[in-house]
């Protein structure tokens, strides 16, 4: 390919990132110096009229984009499962490079569309799709992390870790959850975030490209923090952790381990001290790494895109060499009942002689060990909380002890919540 000062740019949604990102690259000039390329915003697609702000040519249908064939590389910006995959779809199979931030089509068609640019001679990149601002995806790919990760347990979702943070210093989950929309931390509905679902969709991505594989977040046992209570952020405080939504995946041989939801981390743990809108993602194999960076808002990932910007233009200026993301890997994922932790279990227990007898009882027929458990005292009334930390366990333990629980003693007990605790590295 012949060599090309300028480089054109397609870009398809002006939302908060696709406004960043042009911000962004009219205030480039070191790139233009050290590489000799300008990067030129030639076109720009939006639904909405009134977002036509740029002096740019603008238009409402993503055709200008894919049809103007002097447009090197396209931006998709523009969120959702489609139009944007149509038009990924389109801008490869027309031999142009793509940039994109959409996690959750490079979930479900990452590996069809990493085959088709490479059958098309072209590129796909998606570093803005995870983490924000920590560059994860090139760490994985280009080996910068320096170990043979068979273990990566991530803070993925800036939303959830802000609104964990604020309870933990005393605000509720309402007044958390209301703090982070103000802030921009979090959607008008947030229920993508705070049920799991977008960590996810990340971990998913990230366990693909480290594991050589292609898995899905369909595969991936997933729970969010809406059950997570003032009382369980306490009680944990005071037994030595931090509640956090982790992202866990973890290859053993021919299998994978795949897993989101709330866990009760060590104070000594490196991902404790990550707080409000921070993400971190902590890497172990031959060694242990943890990269860390901010994560809910919008400026990380509008810089993660213009960085893939920069990397799209250099590469269509040399020879080709194709840019394989996702491998053959065949991996069995584990079923969530097959994954053992130790529990942190949370009960109301009627304030009379036998109740802890009757729990214990229950929890020793379903093979539950306990290793401790606490009567909180301070709280009377006619019944009163009580903490159960377990040995290893597995889903279906704590189900049929549940289970009993409704069955044989719910005027003893009644059962609020369980949350796995500590990191099996």
């Amino acid at each position: 390919m012949a060599f090309k000062k300028e480089v054109s740019i397609g870009i398809a949604g002006l939302g908060t990132i696709g406004s960043g990102v042009i911000k962004r690259l009219d205030r480039e000039s070191v790139f233009e110096r050290d590489s000799g390329l300008r990067l030129k915003v030639e076109r720009i697609v939006d639904e909405r009229k009134d977002r036509d702000t740029f002096n740019r040519p603008f238009s409402t249908e993503t055709s200008s984009i894919l049809d103007d064939k002097n447009i090197d590389i396209a931006v998709e910006l523009m969120g959702g499962y489609n139009p944007a995959y149509e038009f990924i779809k389109r801008a490869l199979e027309r031999g142009k490079a793509v940039v994109t931030a959409n996690k959750a089509v490079i979930d479900r068609y990452g590996k069809e569309l990493d085959e088709m640019a490479i059958r098309n001679r072209t590129y796909l990149f998606f570093e803005g799709s995870v983490g924000g601002g920590i560059p994860i995806i090139n760490a994985i790919e280009t080996g910068m992390i320096g170990n043979s990760t068979d273990s990566i347990i991530g803070i993925l979702n800036g939303t959830t870790n802000y609104i964990l943070t604020r309870m933990a210093e005393g605000l509720t989950y309402e007044a958390s959850l209301k703090e982070a929309q103000a802030k921009g931390f979090a959607e008008a509905d947030p229920t993508f975030d705070v049920e799991g679902k977008d960590a996810a969709q990340k971990l998913a991505i990230l366990a693909s490209l480290n594991f050589d594989c292609k898995v899905s977040s369909e595969d991936i046992h997933t729970e969010g923090i809406t059950g997570i209570t003032k009382e369980d952020i306490s009680f944990a405080s005071e037994l030595g952790y931090v509640i956090k939504l982790l992202a866990i995946a973890k290859r053993y041989e021919d299998q994978l381990e795949l897993r989101v939801h709330p866990t009760m981390v060590s104070r000594q743990h490196p991902l404790a001290s990550i707080s409000r809108e921070t993400n971190a993602i902590y890497l172990s194999g031959d060694a242990h790494v943890m990269l860390a960076g901010e994560g809910a808002g919008q400026t990380a990932t509008a810089g993660a895109v213009v960085s893939d910007i920069k990397n799209a233009a250099k590469a269509l200026q040399r020879e080709y060499s194709p840019i394989r993301h996702f491998g053959d890997n065949i991996l069995k994922v584990k079923g969530a009942k097959e994954i053992s932790s130790e529990f942190y279990l949370n009960f109301s227990g009627l304030d009379a002689p036998g109740t802890l007898r009757e729990l214990s009882s229950i929890l020793a027929e379903e093979n539950i060990n306990i290793s401790q458990v606490r009567q909180i005292k301070s709280k009377r009334g006619d019944y009163v909380p009580i903490v159960v930390m377990t040995d290893l366990m597995n889903q279906s333990m704590l189900e049929g002890a549940m289970k009993k629980i409704s069955e044989t003693s719910k005027r003893r007990l009644k059962f609020n919540s369980a949350i796995r605790v500590g990191i099996d590295e």
